[in-house]
């Protein structure tokens, strides 16, 4: 499927191995949804598996993506929802099965392109979600940033850079300790203190992409809270080189351009 940015609206229609699904609006200031119904790929271990899609309930918001096997098995799922009046998408947890997890199946991989994909099909601004502190590192791989509000996340992730001693690391963890005397020399001046979490989250996101360029790094670099994440259309976009050689490796015909 090829889907032409940046029109807001797209023709979709079934291919040759993706199938989709419109929602049809409940209301007249509400929008159709589009979600990817089924989608077969082949796993080298495993064989013919398949992605499907479904609405959890006909007045809800919520929608489930599931990978399965020829005999029903699950291997894992994402739980979502899609806002009917613009499109936007929350992702609220990805599963994989532990025994199939860090075993180069990459299923997280595959839930994560049919979001996107998705996130493309109903004109969404991005995906929302909160990342636990072990999957930073995977969501950032596919262009989720940092984007959170709270002072204590902002103040935890400062305190995690600071204490990156890696001699490479040293200009980012100084950056973070400068970071941190502004925040307590702001005192109570809110305005300041949303200042400086916009420009921490800057900080982070710059800190992620260094450290995924360096071996292991959620155990070498490793962030200890959960936090806010975005993946944006602008970032999707900026990157579909990157996605459309993850959608061409796996077989999903589907292509930005």
């Amino acid at each position: 499927m090829n889907i032409k940015i940046p029109q807001n609206n797209f023709n979709i229609g079934n291919t040759s191995n993706v199938r989709w699904k419109s929602i049809p609006r409940f209301n007249p200031n509400h929008i159709t949804r589009n979600i990817v119904e089924q989608f077969k790929f082949k796993n080298e271990l495993l064989g013919d598996m398949f992605v499907q899609g479904s609405h959890t309930g006909q007045f809800t918001n919520y929608f489930e993506t599931v990978i399965k096997n020829r005999f029903g098995k699950t291997f894992g799922r994402e739980l979502f929802s899609i806002a009917p009046e613009n499109g936007d998408m929350i992702g609220y947890d990805i599963k994989i099965n532990p025994e199939y997890r860090q075993k180069n199946h990459r299923f997280g991989e595959i839930l994560r392109l049919f979001s996107v994909m998705e996130m493309l099909a109903n004109s969404s601004s991005g995906i929302k979600i909160v990342s636990k502190d072990t999957a930073i590192y995977f969501h950032s791989k596919y262009k989720f940033i940092p984007d959170f509000n709270e002072f204590s996340k902002r103040d935890s992730i400062l305190h995690d850079i600071i204490s990156d001693k890696s001699p490479e690391f040293s200009p980012l963890s100084d950056e973070a300790q400068d970071m941190l005397s502004k925040i307590n020399s702001a005192g109570d001046n809110l305005e300041l203190q949303r200042e400086l979490t916009s420009k921490t989250n800057d900080l982070a996101r710059r800190y992620i992409e260094f450290a995924l360029e360096k071996p292991d790094p959620q155990k070498n670099h490793p962030l200890n809270s959960c936090i806010d994440m975005i993946l944006t259309r602008e970032n999707v976009i900026k990157n579909k080189e990157f996605f459309n050689s993850l959608f061409e490796k796996h077989g999903i015909d589907f292509r930005i351009s």
